[in-house]
């Protein structure tokens, strides 16, 4: 910890009376970090240029720092706790790793940099608001190519951070009275945020997952005799590590099993005030990511099309359904594509073979009728590509199939049908090998000379070219450009995730505002839902967007409040995105809206509280409102509302964690613009 005068000499030059009340009551680190924060704000620090380590290893995935020109930033291994120098020069306060650039942002107060990994640190300017206001953050997290940003002074948000402009716009709001966030990071996997929150009240200290309507869910509470962590990194495997500042130690906690692992030992030697981290990792390996190629899940079951949801694909999307091929049912999941066998059909793709040298992965859900005909039929295949094809029945045998073509020694896979097999091939450019595996099992190894395979002419799926289709059911088709592990190949060869599948939608009305709320069943590349609106005649708007959580199988909820709103009949839509743009529009739902006929008061909510309390008022019309707090003496506490507002029902959240506990009082002033006045008041009790 930073030397007391430090803080001492900051609170004397920031001091005022809206901090004072911000802050009291918060531990010394709480208003030492508060104080940099606004010290950033209003005198940003150029650090002088990092000096970087040329070369880092892939091993080392946990990357850290702290706020100190002279102590390195470090990527550590995890396995072993060896730490290496990353770069020297630059303070670390928040950190986020961007896997499709493989590099690290991290800043300091108010300003941006960006580092390479094993490159050399570029400082990119300052982050400000839309006003171009400096905004200091304590913490970074980067998700789906988007870089967000914390703040622990007022407005206490998360941010969406413009990579180009450094313009941070507010994305999760939440009561600041609520958390002192420090640490933030997004899991690579699910998209779920997470942050290290000091406060002990009222949600005990602890690392929270927060929610996208600004509320927190306490994930398990800091280790015993820490109450300051203010870094946080969540690998792609599921494992969060809380930084602390000081020497000690990095805690490591499984999200899956719940519990607290074996900790690490930091590399630091002195307590600093600020610490940051962020996981280094590539692509595809445990994550299980989708197949970057080609993915078919055949769930359609009318039309002629079916849709990739590779990320991020090749081809044609959707694909075409030709020939004689139809769909059945039941598939692996769903439904299936079934062909009859005759010549010149299948799912046209639109996409040239191209796999070249590298490593790839082909799997597919299958379901054969015995056939004794010598004739082969096809599961899939490119011409162009030197014959690359494969096939059931004819010389690969009666239940059987094989792979071949592109260069490849033949790989046969016997008993394939007729009950049905998920059947999976996958070629390791760097042994050479192809290794297949039926139902997730290793069936048998193939050695291979390299390969590489010119583009070809045209890729077909449940067939190959002009010649005969495939006899059965074919699902889940998959491509992916590199080689599945046999962990990975075990995980998924019986598991589907579909498209975003909303099960509910709904509309109810609390005062003015109308409360919309919303389940999925499961996502897939779900970057969120903009919440649409139409009143009366007009056209839909976006009233707001909900982030998603990008790909889950499991149910999610969500909601969204549209606030103070007038008389009339109002209709809602969701426009769900994907990471990619494409869009599909739900239901409409509507619901009518009554604003009130009288003025109101209402009682605070909670009562007693500490130290927050939400105060709701109604107005009969537009009106000129005054809303102030006063103590028992009548003197004036602090003034809420002075400004005209609209008809309707209204909301304000007191703070009260700068005043003492005791008996306050809350006195509206209403003047409609039809000349009618509303005075009331009512007591309520602040108990610390």
């Amino acid at each position: 910890m930073k030397q007391l005068f430090i803080l001492f000499t900051l609170l004397l030059f920031l001091g005022s009376t809206a901090f004072a009340q911000e802050i009291a009551g918060d531990s010394e680190e709480t208003l030492l970090e508060q104080a940099m924060a606004r010290d950033a704000e209003k005198f940003p620090v150029k650090n002088p240029a990092p000096i970087s380590t040329p070369e880092l290893e892939v091993t080392h995935p946990l990357f850290i720092g702290v706020d100190d020109l002279t102590i390195p930033a470090y990527v550590g291994n995890v396995s072993n706790n060896e730490w290496l120098q990353a770069f020297l020069g630059a303070q670390v306060w928040g950190a986020a790793f961007d896997v499709a650039n493989n590099k690290i942002y991290f800043n300091s107060g108010t300003t941006l940099y960006e580092w390479p990994v094993g490159g050399t640190v570029t400082q990119l300017g300052l982050i400000t608001d839309t006003a171009g206001v400096n905004q200091s953050l304590v913490g970074l997290a980067f998700y789906n190519g988007e870089l967000y940003g914390m703040k622990n002074i007022a407005n206490e948000a998360i941010y969406k951070i413009n990579t180009s402009t450094r313009v941070a716009t507010v994305y999760i709001d939440y009561v600041d009275g609520d958390f002192d966030l420090g640490g933030l990071a997004i899991d690579p996997n699910n998209g779920n945020i997470y942050a290290t929150n000091d406060d002990t009240t009222p949600f005990g200290s602890g690392l929270f997952r927060i929610n996208n309507d600004g509320s927190g869910t306490l994930i398990t509470a800091y280790p015993a005799g820490q109450t300051d962590i203010d870094g946080l990194a969540v690998s792609n495997n599921g494992i969060a590590y809380l930084i602390t500042d000081e020497p000690g130690s990095v805690y490591v906690y499984d999200l899956v099993a719940n519990t607290y692992l074996t900790p690490l030992n930091n590399p630091w030697t002195t307590s600093e005030t600020f610490s940051g981290g962020t996981w280094i990792y590539e692509t595809g390996g445990s994550g299980y990511g989708l197949p970057e190629l080609i993915y078919y899940i055949f769930d359609e079951n009318t039309g002629t099309t079916t849709a990739n949801y590779a990320v991020p694909g090749v081809g044609n999307n959707p694909a075409s359904l030709t020939g004689t091929t139809t769909w059945a049912t039941p598939g692996q999941f769903g439904s299936a594509i079934i062909g009859d066998g005759v010549s010149n059909g299948g799912v046209v793709t639109g996409w040239n073979c191209d796999l070249g040298s590298g490593s790839w992965t082909i799997s597919m859900w299958l379901e054969i009728p015995t056939n004794a005909s010598g004739s082969a039929y096809y599961l899939f295949g490119d011409l162009g590509s030197t014959s690359f094809r494969c096939f059931h029945n004819g010389v690969a045998g009666q239940d059987n199939l094989v792979l071949r073509g592109g260069g490849l020694t033949d790989c046969l896979v016997t008993g394939i049908g007729p009950a049905p097999t998920v059947v999976t091939f996958v070629y390791n450019s760097a042994v050479p090998e192809v290794v297949a595996y039926k139902n997730g099992v290793l069936f048998a190894n193939f050695p291979q000379a390299a390969l590489n395979m010119p583009t070809g002419s045209g890729f077909k799926v449940g067939g190959y070219s002009t010649s005969t289709i495939l006899i059965g059911k074919m699902d889940e088709f998959r491509l992916y450009n590199r080689a599945l592990d046999a962990a990975e190949v075990a995980a998924t060869w019986n598991i589907s995730i579909v498209p975003v599948e909303l099960t509910s939608f709904t509309a109810s009305l609390i005062g003015s505002d109308v409360k919309l709320l919303w389940e999925t069943a499961s996502e897939l590349n779900n970057s969120g839902f903009s919440v649409e609106r139409k009143f009366a005649n007009s056209e839909y708007t976006e009233v707001g967007f909900v982030p998603g959580f990008g790909t889950t199988t499991e149910p999610k909820s969500y909601s969204f409040s549209d606030q103070n709103l007038r008389n009339g009949v109002y209709s809602y839509r969701l426009k769900q995105i994907d990471f990619d743009g494409t869009f599909t529009y739900s239901d409409e739902v509507e619901i009518e809206v009554i604003a009130p006929v009288s003025f109101s008061l209402d009682q605070n909510y909670p009562n007693p509280f500490n130290p927050s309390t939400r105060i709701s008022f109604s107005l009969a019309v537009d009106s000129k409102v005054s809303l102030k707090i006063f103590d028992v003496l009548g003197q004036e506490v602090t003034s809420l509302v002075n400004q005209n507002l609209t008809q309707g029902v209204h909301r304000y959240d007191f703070n009260a964690s700068g005043i003492n506990s005791g008996v306050y009082f809350y006195k509206i002033e209403a003047t409609g613009v039809n000349g009618n006045e509303f005075v009331d008041v009512k007591k309520m009790i602040l108990v610390k």
